[in-house]
């Protein structure tokens, strides 16, 4: 029996093509209007925050682990409160980072992001692996070139050897970024979900 999975979008994210099945689990996409899909600032934050504990409290169906479609850290400890798995995708882009080259850089959408990322860095103690965190502003051009741009810095001028995209939305262009900076891209959601997956199976053959 496939495992279900809630995924929260906030800003009302679309990720409608990624509902459904999943390798061995079964993905319920749960779009949060009315609140950003980028904290900018710490009211930002505090209004996903609690958009995502609403909706949280009112579930009427048990899932078997739940996945947060934001970088940010919402500072609370869900998997204790909730009794099942939780997993942001920058919690797991990050360790995904740390284990796929030397050192890895994260292309973060905005500097209030950057400077919640590198806190929960340091709060992991991965620093010795972390090459930069370069923003990248999507109001400042088009988007594609902006990230294929920094991307490459991180590369050359970083010695990065893994890119972490900070942004759902910048999963689309990860094969296409991969063929340009020559190093292992990390796409944040499909990270998440491979290691949800990854954790899931293995807790059912120790609970077996």
């Amino acid at each position: 029996m496939k495992k279900r999975v809630l995924l929260i979008a906030p800003g009302g994210l679309n990720l409608d093509d990624v509902g459904g099945d999943y390798g061995t689990i079964s993905i319920e996409v749960k779009p949060l209007l009315g609140v950003p899909s980028v904290a900018e600032d710490a009211y930002g934050l505090a209004l996903t925050l609690s958009s995502i504990i609403s909706v949280l409290k009112s579930l009427s169906r048990i899932y078997d682990a739940i996945v947060i479609s934001c970088f940010e850290d919402l500072g609370i400890d869900l998997p204790k409160k909730l009794g099942v798995p939780v997993i942001s995708l920058g919690e797991a882009s990050i360790i995904s980072g740390s284990l796929s080259g030397r050192k890895f850089s994260i292309l973060a959408p905005n500097h209030y992001v950057a400077s919640l990322i590198y806190r929960r860095i340091l709060e992991k103690g991965l620093a010795p692996s972390l090459a930069s965190i370069r923003v990248v502003r999507p109001l400042e051009g088009d988007i594609y070139t902006l990230l294929v741009a920094e991307a490459q810095r991180a590369v050359k001028e970083d010695e990065a050897q893994a890119i972490v995209l900070g942004h759902p939305s910048w999963r689309k262009f990860s094969a296409l970024l991969n063929e340009k900076v020559k190093v292992p891209v990390i796409d944040p959601l499909s990270t998440a979900l491979g290691l949800l997956e990854t954790f899931l199976r293995r807790k059912e053959v120790k609970d077996a």
